[in-house]
């Protein structure tokens, strides 16, 4: 044998290995998207932490008339996690139903005619209503296969889109002395216009009657490119190969693309159930709790025993039984720029003070601050409180604390009101207690 003829037998039984190697790799697959499928599904779980937590932060620094773009920003990451657990559950659960099948499968190959414990008329009646066997198997592993890439597609293009308004948000807060606030609306507007626009072109040239013209083809393709690129940044390509690979494919399996689109609203669904577990409303409406007609359990620590988070003050019960009221004011981090007050400029301390010195100056200097602008009303009577900085155990907030004696209390219900009067706004909260004297 040549030389020559050597090398392409050496050639071709590499090329036959890598083939049955990789084949081989593909009917095994399944034990680890098994796997895999049960630890990221209940990592995934974990992530909806990490929405609640970026909710809190935003809410405490951002400006409110800010929230609504930290509220486009949190539900984004929070729709890329629903999909992306709906995704990984609905996988776990599909892949051990396959596993099942290809058990029962290997017992009894096929449906039995001759053993069944049925009737032969009801037997052939129900089988010509049921599948092969070795039919579901292929379907649901052809599911299984492709539902991880499409889940990662998905999380891929929310997670980007949260990840770049944040970086925008981030920065706009940082420079907002220096840019004006119509320059990020100019912004946005200018991208969810290319984006409505990609969507047109993209709906028109995929008529059938458009496929063949040059033009609109090219234009689609540049289109669809730019807005993956903004979208997606250095992961376009991934996410275009993956979206390119279904739609490739579309007319041969269009059962399967179906399937997986409802798996996506499925994840979409999942969101609305998990945003009630976080603080997100808070962001659309942030007097949402200054409503007047209700008593809100926030108001209350004895009802709150898990709260993450105060958005507002908080007294001990609703119930108080001839003890001094013990008031807690969350204050946020965004407060000190709507000030316009004296009161509230930084401490200026002196060189050759001490950093205890320092400190201690600066926590008198805020509490003259945060007295400017809080008022505390019982019954309608504005009282003279004395404050003291406090950091609230339980979600290691930082605010003010005041006791409240039982001197300014009547006998059965009574009304205390909350205020902070900032230069172009106001919040105020009524909270209702109940007040019973000690008796002797």
């Amino acid at each position: 044998m040549s030389s020559e003829n050597k090398e392409l037998k050496v050639s071709g039984d590499t090329t036959s290995n890598n083939k049955a190697w990789l084949q081989k790799l593909k009917d095994e697959s399944w034990e680890a998207e098994l796997l895999v499928s049960a630890v990221a599904t209940f990592s995934a779980f974990q992530l909806f932490s990490v929405i609640e937590w970026l909710t809190n932060k935003f809410i405490d620094v951002l400006l409110p008339s800010h929230y609504m773009f930290g509220y486009f920003i949190v539900y984004s990451g929070l729709l890329a996690i629903s999909v992306l657990v709906a995704m990984f559950v609905i996988h776990f659960v599909l892949r051990s139903y396959w596993v099942g099948l290809v058990g029962l499968n290997s017992v009894f190959p096929e449906y039995g005619m001759e053993d069944s414990m049925y009737s032969k008329i009801y037997t052939e009646k129900l089988l010509n209503e049921l599948p092969e066997l070795k039919t579901s198997i292929e379907k649901v592993d052809e599911l299984c296969s492709v539902i991880f890439s499409s889940a990662f597609a998905v999380m891929m293009i929310y997670s980007f889109i949260a990840l770049m308004f944040g970086f925008i948000l981030i920065i706009y807060s940082l420079l907002s002395q220096y840019i004006p606030f119509v320059a990020v609306l100019i912004i946005l507007c200018a991208f969810a216009a290319v984006l409505v626009a990609q969507i047109l072109v993209s709906a028109f040239a995929n008529l059938e009657r458009n496929k063949d013209k040059e033009g609109l083809q090219n234009l689609h393709f540049k289109f669809v490119k730019f807005t993956s690129m903004a979208l997606l940044g250095p992961f376009y390509r991934a996410n275009m190969q993956i979206t390119m690979t279904f739609g490739s494919n579309y007319k041969k399996n269009k059962s399967l693309s179906k399937l997986l689109l409802s798996f996506i609203f499925a994840g979409m669904a999942l969101s609305i159930f998990k945003i009630f577990d976080t603080n997100v409303f808070y962001m659309l409406d942030n007097t949402r709790y200054q409503n007047e007609s209700y008593a809100y359990a926030a108001f209350y620590k004895n009802t709150q025993s898990q709260n993450a988070f105060l958005m507002t003050p908080q007294i001990q019960s609703d119930a108080i039984y001839g003890e001094s009221i013990e008031l807690f004011i969350p204050v946020f981090s965004h407060e000190s720029r709507l000030l316009e007050t004296a009161a509230c400029e930084d401490f200026d301390a002196p060189d050759d003070v001490s950093k205890l010195q320092r400190r201690t100056g600066s926590g008198f200097a805020l509490l003259a601050c945060y007295k400017t602008y809080h008022t505390i009303m019982i019954n309608g009577e504005e009282l003279d409180v004395q404050f003291i900085n406090y950091r609230q155990a339980d979600t290691s907030q930082k605010g003010i604390k005041a006791f409240i004696s039982q001197a300014y209390f009547k006998e059965g219900l009574n009304e205390l009101v909350i205020q902070k009067r900032f230069p172009d706004s106001e919040a105020n909260w009524r909270i209702l207690f109940f007040y019973t004297p000690q008796s002797n």
